[in-house]
């Protein structure tokens, strides 16, 4: 049997996508393109149109956007959002995914519309257009949009109150609140990684503090048959709740070897609240207590140190952690509190032609995702090194179910410890093994 050293599994469009705001087309000579499943937009396009000042910078390559109120900078190769009141910060965000520079403009995250011009956003069926409107309701949602169910509304805003960024900076929040079911991209994505972790049946939600930048952004995940509460304050990290366990990690903390020596990040930031988590399960923290982070990179190995209080000359430190790969571990002990090892790690098999249907359904039992009601296995191909399976070898097929009208497209490695899921939207994505070293 050959190797297929490069091929497309399947035709996916890569046209470029509408921009609709506020139910008007806009002509623009940069589109909205999809990258990995998530749409991303020209900041300014979107900015111009809806009637934020934006200004360009090109000595200093930022952006500025003035709303009348805030003004906000992002410069180009930076994914760190800082919002001014005159010329005083007063806060910042993180961009993810990482935003990018193309055809003159910063092409930005669909997630990032919310916090940056306080809009909601949805896409047409085929992915071919997105519309950016002042409220969700006028994409047939509304506040608790669509299909959310008084059920879920009340486990979300219950559990809200154990999120200490929420309690402590929004106090008002459940006058404000707008909740709609949310299934893009990022959230099957997210919802896979959760689910290698905790195997269950879960549906997504976004949740937004409805007061443009002086609101928060949170995904909650609810597991349909435990009620169990997760929750991402719209990075890649995801939380139980009420107990603030961490599930995972986003796949760009170990990144942390790129930012600029001495770098600190305040109180709920993406690595604040993970540390906050594990200091909180060792008792060295409270909840509600304000903290900062401090990177080092000057070693082999960065290295975060948290803080209580905000940043002055002279803070009471709690403790150092190193960064290792996607390993956290806590320098004082040695103690690894968090890594993929059971997820990156799994022995090794044989797969062939003749047994990759059969050891996928065992995968698919261990996630709880096997096939519902009479299935059968058709169309196993080896397949090798192509960018839709992340450069992976192993075989792909087909699952048709009894319970479904449409078959399932499956991945699975020739190690028999990664496997993948096909989605219309986003292609080939990891259900299970996705940090599993390559060769």
């Amino acid at each position: 049997m050959g190797v297929v050293a490069s091929f497309a599994l399947f035709s996916r469009k890569s046209d470029a996508i509408d921009i609709y705001i506020n139910n008007k087309k806009i002509a623009s000579n940069v589109s909205a393109e999809m990258k990995d499943g998530i749409v991303f937009v020209p900041i300014s396009v979107v900015a111009e149109n809806i009637g934020v000042s934006v200004t360009w910078d090109e000595k200093t390559e930022t952006y500025s956007l003035n709303d009348g109120d805030f003004i906000m900078i992002l410069k180009k190769g930076d994914n760190m959002v800082k919002i001014y009141n005159e010329e005083t910060e007063i806060d910042s965000f993180e961009i993810s995914p990482d935003p990018y520079f193309k055809n003159g403009t910063i092409m930005i995250p669909e997630n990032a519309i919310f916090p940056l011009f306080g809009k909601e956003f949805a896409l047409d069926e085929d992915n071919k257009a997105i519309y950016i409107v002042d409220k969700y309701s006028e994409m047939s949602a509304g506040a608790y949009g669509g299909d959310v169910s008084e059920e879920d509304k009340k486990l979300i805003m219950d559990n809200m109150r154990y999120i200490p960024r929420i309690n402590d900076m929004f106090k008002d929040y459940e006058k404000n609140t707008v909740i709609f079911s949310q299934n893009s991209g990022f959230e099957i994505r997210q919802i896979a990684r959760l689910n290698e972790r905790v195997p269950g049946d879960y549906v997504s939600f976004s949740v937004e503090d409805d007061r443009s930048m002086d609101g928060f952004f949170s995904i909650f995940y609810i597991e349909k048959n435990t009620k169990k509460v997760y929750y991402s304050n719209g990075g890649t990290h995801i939380f139980s709740l009420p107990d603030l366990k961490v599930i995972t990690t986003a796949d760009a903390f170990n990144g942390v070897q790129m930012i600029d020596n001495g770098t600190v990040f305040e109180d709920e930031v993406d690595c604040t609240e993970v540390l906050r988590s594990f200091m909180i399960q060792k008792g060295k923290v409270q909840k509600d207590e304000y903290l900062f982070v401090k990177v080092y990179t000057t070693g082999d190995d960065p290295i975060m140190s948290l803080y209580r209080g905000k940043p002055t000359k002279s803070n009471e430190h709690v403790e150092d952690f190193i960064i290792r790969g996607r390993d956290i571990i806590m320098k004082s002990t040695g103690e690894k509190l968090y890594c993929d090892d059971a997820f990156s790690n799994r022995p090794e098999k044989q797969i062939t032609e003749k047994n990759a249907g059969e050891e996928l359904i065992k995968i698919l039992k261990e996630l709880k995702k096997e096939p519902k009601g009479d299935y059968t296995i058709t169309d196993v191909k080896y397949v090798a090194y192509a960018e839709e399976i992340d450069k992976r070898e192993g075989y792909t097929m087909s699952i048709f179910s009894s319970e479904q009208e449409q078959p399932t497209l499956y991945f699975i490695s020739v190690t028999g410890n990664i496997a993948m899921q096909y989605d219309d939207r986003i292609g080939y994505y990891y259900i299970y093994g996705e940090y599993t070293p390559f060769g």
